[in-house]
């Protein structure tokens, strides 16, 4: 990774990405409809930020300018939010939109009238902050009676959620510049790069992709190996990414080991009809295996 890479990412992150579209009449925020922007979608991009930055730490070089030019990046558009008071709802008449659309409608999870029966409930529990933001934002917006209002109050609330992730990183690469220069950096063991070193392995095998699947099926269908033994679909699912992500075959054709993808493909060869005799051949071959592996052990 290049620190340009880094930087890129984290000016990425810092612009202030906004549209309204005319056909929906909802807003986007940084490439999504506000209903579809949570807690889980900034924190992601946190932790992929986090991780660039400790790469950073451990192969680059001039930590110290880049912490720099990082702290400056994220501290303008901290300013920016702070000058232009977005911690109020009358921000979001002072924003810049651009028109833009989506490839997919809304989902439109929740409706106004919804936010005002939750609110006038007295056994609401209040314990969804995105819920709770809303109806905390219909006493300042008129109960949402004028549509774009509760638009409006939508967008608050991903604002607020971005302002509390952009200070998060800002202040976490801020203890890296206050801490860097007494820590010996190439001791530190950051836990998301060893996790990731750890899921990139994958376990090769010396059979084809066909192969792979027609034992993986053997064992599926006997359930000796299983993820959902009463849901045969969810199982199924499960089975075919479990493979895709964990085991490489034997690329006979060039004589090197492919990941595997779309298993699906040969997993439905081998319930063909037509492929019954081949089937049976593999089952053969397997006993083979098994017998000769049963007439080593000494009694």
């Amino acid at each position: 990774m290049s620190t340009t890479e880094l930087n890129h990412r984290v000016y990425l992150f810092t612009k202030f990405e906004i549209s309204f579209n005319e056909k929906y009449q909802k807003y986007i925020f940084k490439g999504r409809w506000t209903d579809q922007v949570d807690k889980d979608f900034l924190n992601n991009e946190i932790q992929e930020l986090k991780k660039l930055f400790h790469i950073q730490l451990k192969i680059g070089l001039n930590n110290h300018i880049v912490i720099a030019d990082l702290l400056e990046l994220t501290g303008k558009r901290i300013d920016w939010l702070k000058d232009n008071e977005a911690y109020n709802i009358s921000f979001i008449d002072k924003i810049k939109l651009q028109s833009k659309s989506l490839d997919y409608p809304p989902e439109n999870k929740i409706s106004p009238e919804d936010i005002i029966k939750l609110r006038d409930n007295e056994d609401y529990n209040y314990d969804n902050d995105f819920i709770n933001s809303l109806i905390l934002n219909s006493y300042k917006l008129d109960d949402y009676r004028d549509k774009l209002n509760f638009e409006k109050a939508q967008l608050k609330y991903c604002v607020d959620l971005y302002r509390v992730a952009l200070s998060e990183i800002n202040d976490y690469i801020m203890r890296w510049q206050m801490d860097l220069p007494t820590i010996n950096i190439d001791k530190v063991e950051f836990t998301d790069l060893i996790e990731d070193k750890e899921q990139s392995l994958k376990c090769s095998t010396n059979w084809n992709k066909i192969k792979l699947a027609r034992l993986f099926q053997f064992l599926k269908e006997e359930n000796i190996i299983f993820f959902e033994p009463t849901n045969t679909e969810r199982n199924g699912v499960l089975f075919n990414k479990f493979i895709e992500n964990n085991f490489t075959y034997l690329n006979t054709k060039f004589g090197r080991q492919h990941t595997i993808e779309n298993i699906n493909k040969e997993f439905s060869e081998i319930n063909s009809p037509i492929n019954k005799e081949k089937q049976f051949d593999f089952y053969n071959e397997l006993i083979e295996l098994i017998t000769k592996k049963r007439d080593q052990i000494k009694l």
